[in-house]
């Protein structure tokens, strides 16, 4: 029986900005390879209308929507998920607070979320 898995590999994952992978062709930010696995899933999209708990009509979109979550470089092992500026700026901060916390910082244990954001 043939086995049809992709092979396993020890990758080291980050988070990059979307400004530093090159877009022609698109290729590996560290070593610049062309092959690379699309780590994702498949979503389908579907209406459902529901009465009194029950539902009365559905249906399913015929169109399959492809979402990649990351890229893996079989060449260099790295996984790596391709953010843009402000969503990568986002997750540096959120890093960072995290390393905060984690070694302690009692500053930081305040609510970080303005008053009135949260009931």
């Amino acid at each position: 029986m043939k086995n049809n898995k992709i092979p396993a590999y020890t990758v080291k994952s980050e988070v990059i900005s979307a400004d530093t992978v090159p877009t022609d062709p698109v290729c590996c930010p560290k070593c610049k390879g062309t092959t690379y696995l699309p780590e994702g899933y498949f979503r389908k999209a579907f209406t459902s209308e529901i009465v009194n708990g029950v539902e009365v009509k559905g249906t399913l979109d015929d169109d399959i929507l492809m979402v990649m979550d990351a890229t893996v470089c079989p060449t260099c092992q790295i996984r790596w998920c391709v953010k843009d500026k402000v969503i990568y700026k986002l997750y540096k901060g959120y890093r960072h607070l995290q390393t905060q916390l984690a070694n302690g910082n009692s500053s930081l244990a305040e609510p970080l979320i303005p008053a009135g954001w949260v009931n």
